[in-house]
């Protein structure tokens, strides 16, 4: 069996299961299945759904240059910030951590 027809035997149970679970909800729980039902076909035929759609897709068209962008941009500044610690961690030896907690000595003239 090559990958297309493990890819369309997994989506036919898929379906299964969904249409199944579709079954049960509406024999528990059909007054809200009915709700839901006309919910969508009301949905569907009032909003403009493809003109969503376009507008979605038109949007992430847009956005999807400038995002990359600034992801790209941010990746570079971390990795410039990662290499520039091991730079300055190999060229100076480390200086033993004072703690936190220890009196500072304050000498007044």
């Amino acid at each position: 069996m090559n990958n297309f027809e493990t890819l369309v035997e997994s989506a036919k149970e898929a379906a299964q299961k969904a249409v199944e679970r579709a079954r049960e909800f509406v024999h528990h729980e059909p007054t809200q299945a009915a709700a839901v039902a006309v919910g969508l076909v009301l949905g569907w035929h009032i909003l403009p759904t493809r003109l969503l759609i376009r507008s979605v897709a038109l949007a992430a068209g847009v956005l999807t240059q400038p995002v990359l962008i600034a992801l790209g941009t941010m990746k570079a500044a971390e990795i410039y910030r990662t290499s520039q610690k091991v730079q300055a961690s190999e060229a100076s030896p480390e200086l033993p951590e004072t703690p936190s907690s220890s009196p500072a000595i304050i000498i007044v003239p």
